[in-house]
């Protein structure tokens, strides 16, 4: 039977008998051949985990839906993690190195919210694996829920004869968002079923934290605010949805809150019971939404114009074609073609009329006078009018002027 060689077996006979036979050149050989053998060997090696990668996650893949944007998924799956760090409420995943899963990326899986904390490819090139924290509670910020999961609590209680004092901090972190950066020190929010105010903030690897400290609750403080455009062109949209915010302190509230629309005067714009805005013609609107469950009302001035925006004016060369003469009781068809200053065809202008301008005598002595477009045709019977002559214009409609003219003199019929 015949057994193919082992290649490093043979590549280390060769360094046995020729090493000294041809110094430097046998090196030479030498490292490129371990090159070659160890190249493959690599890209072998990383196939097959391709290979495995692709299997297991036809297998046992899941997609998992972004927390912001619900239209977009990433494919992932699971693994008990082998290194000591799966506590409740962690996942260990693994996806491909494609997907746009990173750091700070917040996911929904079964009902629950995850941000993804960590993210290496040590074992592969083909893979990535990640640890995602389940997310304890959400903080609005700038009227967008965020998940967040709670780093650390501290509590300490103090005690006297009339009152007992209950003090604490929270660390909480998420993902790093343009919403979550709204964020501000001092910001006041009711979590946990305690207040807190924000007292610092900081990122570190795309991962956004939130230092918070425990204080009493404040007396509500209702507030409605207008979430929306102040300037309005009405050639652009005829109506604009208003849209406010309505918060306790810095807490949003979505449950209720009824709003009632008004707006002066009404002849520039009118509001329907839901705050569609319809607007009709320039002025100045001012509109008013009132809370009627906290009787707060918020009123804004919003301008409405009407600006037509009018293509620029384009440059073009006519050039009517067609003979220079009309015989007495014969049909004939002239046409209008357009070009700009480098000689291109422009097919789509419209900008255009046909004018014929008779020297002498009335354009009404035209028996047929038809324009179909780009094209104009015209027939006389009359014999007086032979060696009268005629021009045809081409008029450029929103300038009227004249883009180019030809001249036809009449010719006797036959």
């Amino acid at each position: 039977m015949t057994t193919t060689p082992n290649k490093f077996l043979l590549l280390s006979k060769y360094r046995d008998n020729d090493r000294d036979k041809s110094g430097g050149v046998v090196t030479h050989i030498e490292n490129f051949l371990f090159y070659k053998f160890r190249k493959g060997e690599i890209m072998n090696i990383q196939n097959i985990t391709q290979r495995q990668f692709d299997n297991v996650m036809q297998r046992e893949g899941v997609s998992v839906h972004d927390y912001y944007d619900s239209t977009k998924s990433y494919n992932v799956f699971f693994r008990r993690s082998g290194r000591g760090t799966s506590p409740q409420g962690k996942l260990r995943m693994y996806y491909a190195q494609s997907s746009n899963m990173k750091i700070g990326t917040a996911f929904t899986l079964k009902g629950n919210n995850y941000v993804v904390i960590s993210q290496d490819a040590i074992e592969s090139n083909v893979y990535f694996t990640s640890v995602a924290v389940k997310c304890d509670t959400t903080f609005n910020a700038d009227g967008v829920d965020i998940p967040f999961v709670v780093a650390s609590d501290k509590y300490s209680i103090a005690r006297s004869q009339a009152i007992t004092i209950t003090s604490g901090t929270v660390i909480i972190y998420t993902g790093l968002t343009d919403a979550v950066k709204k964020m501000k020190i001092n910001d006041y929010y009711e979590n946990f079923g305690n207040a807190y105010a924000v007292r610092n903030t900081f990122i570190n690897n795309n991962l956004y934290y939130a230092y918070l400290e425990q204080e009493s609750k404040r007396t509500d403080k209702y507030t409605l605010t207008y979430n929306g455009v102040i300037s309005i062109n009405m050639s652009e949209t005829p109506t604009y949805q208003l849209s406010y915010i309505a918060r306790n302190n810095n807490t949003v509230i979505t449950d209720g809150v009824t709003l009632a629309y008004t707006v002066t005067p009404t002849d520039v714009a009118t509001v329907s019971d839901t705050g569609l805005l319809t607007l009709l013609k320039d002025g100045t609107a001012t509109v008013t939404a009132t809370w009627t469950e906290q009787s707060i009302s918020c009123t804004t001035k919003i301008t409405v114009t009407k600006i037509t925006v009018t293509k620029p004016s384009i440059t073009v060369i006519a050039t009517i074609s067609g003979s220079d003469s009309l015989r007495i009781n014969k049909t004939k068809t002239w046409s209008v073609s357009f070009t700009d200053k480098n000689s291109a065809t422009v097919s789509d202008f419209t900008d255009f009329e046909w004018k014929v301008v008779p020297t002498g005598f009335d354009v009404g002595k035209f028996t047929t006078n038809t324009v179909d477009g780009t094209s104009i045709t015209l027939k006389l019977n009359d014999d007086s009018l032979v060696d009268n002559t005629f021009n045809l214009q081409i008029i450029q409609t929103s300038t009227s002027k004249v883009l180019t003219e030809k001249e036809i003199y009449i010719v006797e019929g036959y």
